[in-house]
């Protein structure tokens, strides 16, 4: 995606307006345009064969892994370059197992196994990570570092195990009666941190100073396990 450079209030437009008063606060890609681009590489495998007379198995493994050296999510014509975030090679492992077991005309078994491990890293730029994030209200334009990272894990494991039986003759109709359980393990993981905001001095005669203040680091940790049970009858 692009915006055109000639554009007056593009972020590198509305730098230029204020870079004299302190060139050494800038950043020198702060003056330079920037549009987003993303790499994308996927990759996966499947297999499928019979074990046996009476056992099938189905697998799957995926991967996909991103790299936006723009996040997308943190651009805007009031975003200087130094102020929009990292997406640092975003990985995604899945995998899925089905087993198939046929015990007869009318039953059989089915156990499933699946793992999702996603790495989610929206960071601050190396460049620029230990500035601080500054705005001007008159050109309404931020730089210096970006407003948070957030660095996101989280995976999870579930197992899944069915019988199904067919029945012709039940309760005068025909019917399907199944029972099994669930098993479900997820873990997850989110460290978000800012870096400190400096009171601003106006960069144009008669502008406003913002008030200083710290953005909160939070680190969020989550364990969740789950048992499911059912039974039905159709």
């Amino acid at each position: 995606m692009a915006w055109k450079q000639t554009n007056p209030n593009a972020p590198e437009e509305r730098i230029k307006q204020i870079y004299a008063v302190n060139p050494s606060a800038f950043h020198k890609k702060d003056l330079e345009h920037y549009d987003l681009s993303e790499q994308n590489w996927l990759a996966f495998l499947k297999l499928t064969f019979q074990i046996s007379r009476n056992i099938r198995y189905m697998g799957m493994l995926h991967f996909n892994m991103v790299n936006q050296p723009v996040y997308t999510l943190r651009v805007g014509p009031t975003y200087a370059w130094s102020y929009t975030a990292l997406n640092d090679h975003e990985k995604v492992y899945t995998t899925s197992h089905h087993f198939n077991w046929v015990l007869n005309q009318n039953t059989f078994i089915e156990i499933v196994g699946n793992y999702v491990n996603r790495l989610f890293p929206n960071l601050m730029r190396r460049e620029t990570a230990h500035n601080y994030t500054q705005y001007d209200r008159e050109t309404n334009i931020y730089w210096g570092n970006t407003s948070i990272t957030d660095d996101y894990y989280r995976k999870r494991i579930g197992v899944s195990a069915s019988i199904t039986h067919f029945e012709d003759y039940f309760l005068g109709a025909s019917h399907e009666i199944k029972a099994g359980g669930e098993w479900e393990d997820t873990y997850y993981i989110r460290d978000r941190c800012g870096a400190m905001n400096l009171e601003i001095i106006p960069t144009i005669p008669g502008g406003t100073a913002l008030p200083p203040r710290i953005n909160i680091i939070m680190t969020q940790k989550t364990k969740l396990v789950d048992f499911t049970f059912f039974l039905m009858l159709t």
